[in-house]
């Protein structure tokens, strides 16, 4: 494209500046340098000053301040000051969290994060207005963490890229949903330099994750009635049997005593160390069996690190072994680990394609797709912008920007979709933690169920109706293949004089195909709702209120 009009500010002033560079980087920290050279007093910008370049009359890049390096070029000459300068990104380096959130939406996290009192909040970040509801996520822990580090975790649980805009918002969206609708190619004359290249050098597709720090700690282990099961086997290494379970059904609580198998045979619960990995709470079959509507939870000390295994059993399948090991010591929560091992072999399987383009064409933007279309070298791709540098041909008031792209695409089993790139930066598609269905090459692990589908809900925005209707920020979950599934409820309600009733619904046959049991508890609690889906109808959670005096809420997953 021609020159266009240029034009820098420090600290709201207009200045002249020689050498200018700046970058666009997805998940990181973009960054801009440039020298401004003074005769007579030495001008120096002080630290955190506001940078804005303006190209074309509208903002380009902004950021602030960072260092300053000045030189003396003598009497006349006077002195040249090289600046280089941060994109609001690096904000994100100033928070610390040393915090457990709690399971629940992409977004909701970010609401804590953002709102009243929160550690991004605290310096500066707000949460951009069109962040979607995103994919739900298991517990995340942040000790000890940098704002840059939990949002780097945060995208690699749940599949989306993030950025900090020039108003200190922050958005996560997912990879391959935006379009520059940009074909670099030779036919339209806009590529300058291009060079690409494909490797594997960090594959794995087996990981044994070794979590926790090396104590005993207290776990708490839940598990919901379903009408038929007596033995609930423990998911952490007991290093003292759980004398007492607590059974919950809404507002009833009863803490039943625990004997020991094959000892306290008239006992109705009783610890078995020899069923499971770890060891089993079993039900004397006298007893009437729990139902859907009872929550049993052990509480029982357990020796840490623990550990989780998980695999991509099609990829060890096509190309054997190839295995590692994961230390998260730091996470003490079962799904947590299994979330964090489904994100690195994720990262790990893919057979990248890097592209490097140098082009003159405006409107690209990191985290955005081009496709790149040069069959002369082999390279026919829609391609993921990972980071952007930018130089300019610089004369007076005007300048030419030349743009490096740095691209990714390409796998051996993974398709140019947004799965992909989710694939390449880390979540999304087979994500444990984001809910998707697994797909092709499937993350799966020996110790719990798979997440096949996300049924979204609302921690913060509950419905008021007079009869079914779908929860607040539901999501409509596409069954992949016909089988028997099993929808994973919380439900509650902002006030006991109103119940909540769950259902799941097929959208496409317009018919209910499983109904949960009406609760008037004011705390989340869970439901397991099973159901006969067939391939390719759509399915939601559905909430019934009792009355519309008060709101009630709801959130789902499908599990196999």
């Amino acid at each position: 494209m021609s020159a266009q009009t240029f034009s820098a500010t420090i600290a709201g002033v207009t200045k002249a500046i020689e050498r200018p560079r700046c970058s666009f980087v997805v998940n990181g920290i973009g960054d801009c340098s440039f020298d401004v050279i003074s005769t007579g007093a030495a001008y120096v910008p002080s630290d955190g000053d506001a940078v804005v370049i303006t190209l074309g009359g509208a903002a380009f890049w902004t950021g602030n301040v960072i260092e300053a390096q000045a030189q003396f070029l003598g009497p006349t000459a006077g002195t040249r000051v090289t600046v280089t300068a941060q994109d609001k990104n690096h904000l994100l380096t100033r928070a610390l969290h040393n915090t457990i959130y709690a399971a629940g939406s992409l977004e909701s996290t970010i609401d804590i994060l953002t709102g009243v009192g929160g550690n991004w909040t605290d310096v500066g970040i707000t949460k951009d207005a069109g962040q979607a509801t995103g994919p739900t996520l298991d517990v995340v822990t942040a000790a000890w963490m940098k704002g840059h580090e939990l949002a780097k975790y945060l995208s690699a649980l749940s599949g989306y890229i993030h950025c900090v805009d020039a108003a200190s918002a922050i958005k996560f969206w997912s990879p391959g949903s935006v379009s520059s609708g940009v074909t670099l190619s030779t036919a339209n004359s806009n590529i300058e330099v291009v060079s690409w290249q494909h490797d594997r050098w960090d594959y794995r597709n087996r990981v044994w994750v070794v979590y926790g720090p090396s104590e005993v700690r207290t776990v708490s282990d839940p598990f919901n009635g379903d009408g038929s099961t007596r033995d609930f086997s423990l998911h952490y290494r007991v290093a003292s049997a759980p004398g007492t379970i607590t059974l919950t059904d809404g507002a009833t609580t009863v803490v039943a005593p625990v004997g020991v198998y094959g000892v306290d045979t008239s006992m109705e619960w009783t610890f078995d160390a020899a069923t499971g990995s770890y060891g089993a709470i079993r039900q004397k079959n006298t007893f009437t069996v729990l139902s859907s509507s009872w929550l049993l939870t052990a509480s029982y000390a357990s020796q840490f690190p623990n550990y989780v295994f998980v695999d991509d059993a099609a990829e060890v399948a096509a190309r054997g072994q190839w295995n590692d090991a994961l230390a998260l010591p730091d996470v003490t929560d079962l799904d947590e680990a299994t979330a964090s091992g489904a994100a690195f072999i994720r990262t790990s399987i893919p057979r990248p394609k890097t592209c490097r383009i140098v082009t003159r064409t405006d409107g690209i933007t990191a985290g955005s797709t081009v496709v790149v279309s040069l069959s002369e070298i082999g390279i026919s791709e829609t391609m993921l912008v990972q980071r952007i540098d930018v130089t300019f041909d610089k004369s007076g008031s005007n300048a030419d920007p030349l743009y490096t792209l740095d691209l990714v695409s390409g796998s051996e089993l993974a398709d140019t979709s947004a799965a992909l790139f989710q694939r390449i930066v880390g979540g999304g598609g087979s994500s444990l933690a984001s809910g998707s269905s697994a797909g092709s090459g499937s993350v799966t692990t020996t110790v719990i169920t798979l997440v096949e589908g996300d049924l979204g809900g609302s921690r913060l925005n509950g419905s008021v109706h007079t009869t079914w209707t779908p929860t607040r920020e539901h999501r409509e979950w596409r069954c992949p293949a016909s089988g028997d599934f099993t929808a994973h409820a919380e439900v509650w309600t902002d006030d006991a004089g109103t119940s909540v009733t769950p259902r799941v619904y097929d959208i496409t046959a317009a018919a209910a195909v499983a109904t949960g049991t009406s609760s008037t508890s004011t705390t989340a609690v869970k439901q397991q709702l099973t159901f006969t889906a067939t391939a390719g109808h759509d399915y939601r959670l559905e909430l019934l209120p009792g009355n519309t005096t008060n709101a009630v809420y709801g959130l789902g997953k499908v599990r196999v």
